[in-house]
């Protein structure tokens, strides 16, 4: 039963796997230090994937918000899904339950889609306006809706940036970018340059991809046990809930009733996941040509060769569109982001902040990568050496590169190899769409300070720093575990089991020889 719920579990999270690219989270943390900095110019804040509210019908009394699906939707399409559900575990129809399926999908998620051609569907939008009154004191926030092609969006960011300029007088501003922000960013430098850049914030950025988003957009989807229990904890840390999820999952594997319908429940995953990825996965995610821009650089050409030429080649010219604004992002910002962070460094006023100690999205085989539960960390840190989830650096490799001060405490990660060091803090146990406010004042530091700012500036906020208790504080000390946590629970779990078992073989059989059952 356990890998049945994993299966279908992580068959649920390859249609909705992006939407943990969300809002950033404000932190409890409060700020401890006394750094004290002076704001320059304004400071403009670009969030990630699917942080504002999509609508339908915009304008007329048909209005209604789609993105988030609201609870009147969900609770239909669990409506639809149940009776196919019943009639299929009754008669083994797979036909109709699997257009059920499909049915639900697009309940829950065809609102947003986008045109084939990749643009935006007419009457559909976010509901933002330019703020009236600009607040130089505090960061300013740009909205954009977060389907669109990247470079779009970089046209209305230099809009508004010259909106803010103007209503403040101000030359330049500074920006703090978020996940996808990173990639609006990018293509707004590619094509306005820096003349209205005074400094950045890199937070946990997709400029250089995420690696599952690749894997899926070339059909490498496999699903996996551990890596679900695993996200899963990623998920609940932290919460109530985290608890729950260890006793349900440990109760199911110990009733251990999973072997009866593993067979079934594998059969109905493969057939199911050709026909999502084309009527359902494509359609969405596939249909946003910001997520295209969120594939990484080795995995792009792979992706656009199968999506394009195999999982829709029946419907290419329909979808021609689309391509073309994914090539055109691949040949005017993907080949120059490097140059492009290398000017931004330049200006002295440049952070990198990464994060690490959770597992990627459990629906390929790389999900043991390193990462914030997103991204993974060596693309967030542009370079950084990470050991896999439950892993560490070989004793050989530390040896080798301890001396350049860089490893993590820990010996999970190694700041040594990536492209910006001394400017990149990593923050361990903190997720990706948590916003440190703890490191607000650093940041307006780094951005402000009358002298350059890096890791070795301040005590209190050193390259590893670690998420304890609400608060980001700094990563000294570690004593590596003697065991490795996920091998271990896997071993545990099936002593817990096999106990299990024989306990009520046991009470059977006491059971059967005081009944003379036979």
């Amino acid at each position: 039963m356990k890998k049945v719920i994993f299966r279908y579990l992580s068959c649920f999270l390859c249609i909705s796997l992006l939407l943990s690219i969300i809002a950033p989270v404000v932190s409890a943390s409060e700020s401890k230090s006394e750094i004290e900095v002076q704001r320059q110019c304004p400071t403009i804040y670009v969030h990630g994937f699917a942080c504002g509210n999509i609508y339908e019908n915009i304008g007329t009394d048909k209005q209604k918000q789609v993105w988030p699906m609201d609870s009147d939707t969900i609770m239909t399409a669990v409506k639809t899904a149940i009776p196919p559900i019943i009639s299929y575990l009754l008669t083994h129809n797979y036909a109709k339950f699997e257009d059920a399926l499909v049915e639900v999908a697009n309940i829950l998620f065809e609102p947003a889609w986008n045109n084939k051609d990749g643009s935006i569907r007419e009457g559909t939008g976010i509901l933002w306006s330019y703020p009236e009154e600009i607040d130089t004191e505090n960061t300013i926030y740009f909205n954009y809706d977060w389907r669109k092609d990247p470079t779009e969006v970089a046209d209305e960011l230099n809009d508004f940036i010259d909106y803010v300029l103007e209503k403040t007088g101000e030359e330049k501003v500074a920006i703090e970018c978020h996940s996808m922000g990173g990639v609006i960013v990018m293509s707004y430098l590619a094509e306005y340059g820096m003349n209205k850049v005074h400094g950045i914030v890199l937070d946990s950025t997709a400029i250089y991809g995420a690696g599952y988003i690749g894997k899926l957009f070339s059909g490498d989807i496999v699903i996996d046990g551990e890596a679900l229990y695993s996200y899963l904890l990623y998920a609940m840390d932290e919460t109530d809930a985290e608890i729950i999820v260890d006793f349900i999952f440990d109760s199911l594997y110990a009733a251990g009733i999973y072997d009866i319908v593993e067979f079934l429940a594998d059969e109905l995953i493969k057939r199911s996941l050709e026909r999502a990825s084309k009527e359902v996965l494509i359609p969405l995610f596939g249909s946003w040509p910001s997520i295209w821009a969120m594939i990484s650089d080795e995995e792009y050409e792979h992706c656009e060769k199968y999506v394009f030429e195999t999982a829709v080649a029946d419907e290419i010219e329909e979808y021609a569109g689309l391509r073309e604004k994914v090539q055109n992002f691949n040949t005017t910002v993907r080949p120059y982001k490097d140059e492009i962070i290398s000017n931004l460094a330049a200006t002295n006023h440049f952070m990198i902040i990464s994060k690490y100690g959770y597992s990627m999205a459990p629906v390929t085989d790389t999900w043991k990568i390193m990462s914030d539960g997103t991204i993974d960390t060596k693309y967030t840190s542009y370079g950084a050496t990470c050991a896999d989830v439950g892993e560490y650096l070989t004793d050989d490799y530390v040896a080798q590169h301890e001396s350049l001060g860089y490893i993590s405490p820990d010996h999970i990660v190694d700041a040594s190899t990536c492209d910006y060091p001394d400017n990149t803090w990593f923050i361990k146990d903190d997720k990706h769409s948590n916003n440190t406010d703890a490191l607000n004042e650093l940041k307006q530091a780094v951005l402000f300070g009358d002298t350059p700012v890096n890791i070795y500036t301040y005590s209190e906020y050193p390259q590893y720093m670690i998420r304890s208790d609400g608060d980001i504080i700094p990563f000294t000390e570690y004593e590596k575990p003697k065991i490795n946590i996920l091998y271990e629970y896997g071993n545990f779990m099936r002593c817990v089991r096999e106990k299990i078992i024989e306990m009520f073989r046991n009470i059977f059989e006491k059971l059967s020889s005081v009944f003379e059952i036979k």
